[in-house]
């Protein structure tokens, strides 16, 4: 990236500086305290900046990684192994309190990585080879999804979908005064309910092949939907009472 920048001049011509070469040696904690100073210089572009990190991940390039890995993959502990990095991201995006874009990963690479151990472990149950490697692995690869599951429905508010605040249509002042979790981390109940959903079925069809797994991410959405629904009905009904 070229910054073409007027006021400095050199031999009466203009400086080109590469933004990409100047910046590369900077490690996520200087840039991050390089941003913090030009948004307080110009406080202005921090809508210019919430909107940029709501701007959605490549869905397709995370599919076709998804796909590359099952059709490559040597041994199932190699793919295993294989998925981890795009389960640490899914993780990056829960501890960062945007689990929208956490749960645009985890959807498509959990359905596919459940259709993936039901045609290798194929006729099979979790009697046969408990103690093989490929179990192990496998054991081990839902554990860590159901962990990012339970770790991105953690993060997540439940929002009447009515007062759902979009990055795109929402107005500056809305913007500059709404918390992250507000701007990136919003549920409705019909969204977790459909987690819920997709999570029993991934449960149901896993149990006879690698043991019980997805248990403790649909206690937490369902104690999540109980308790987050309630204070919005709480909420609604402070309010209605003060008219």
């Amino acid at each position: 990236m070229i910054c073409t920048d007027p006021n400095v001049q050199q031999n009466n011509s203009t400086e080109e500086i590469d933004l990409g070469l100047l910046l590369s040696p900077l490690s996520r904690d200087d840039l991050e305290l390089l941003v913090v100073k030009l948004i307080s210089q110009q406080p202005e572009q921090i809508v210019d900046l919430l909107r940029l990190c709501c701007k959605p991940i490549d869905i397709t390039s995370i599919i076709s990684s998804i796909q590359s890995i099952i059709t490559c993959f040597v041994t199932i502990p190699s793919a295993c192994n294989e998925f981890e990095p795009l389960i640490e991201r899914c993780n990056d995006y829960s501890n960062a309190q945007h689990s929208q874009n956490a749960f645009q990963i985890l959807i498509p690479l959990t359905e596919k990585c459940v259709e993936w151990t039901l045609i290798e472990r194929k006729g099979m149950s979790i009697e046969d080879e408990e103690d093989d490697d490929d179990s192990k692995a496998l054991q081990g690869l839902f554990t860590l999804l159901e962990n990012a599951w339970q770790q991105a429905i953690d993060c997540s508010v439940i929002v009447n979908h009515a007062k759902q605040i979009s990055v795109h249509t929402a107005t500056s002042e809305q913007l500059q005064t709404a918390t992250q979790q507000q701007l990136f981390a919003q549920l409705t109940n019909k969204q977790l309910s459909d987690h819920i959903s997709r999570l029993s079925k991934w449960k149901n069809e896993l149990t006879p092949l690698i043991g019980p797994i997805f248990s403790d991410a649909i206690r937490s959405a369902k104690k999540k939907q109980r308790k987050d629904i309630h204070a919005i009905h709480q909420d609604e009904s402070a309010k209605r009472a003060k008219v």
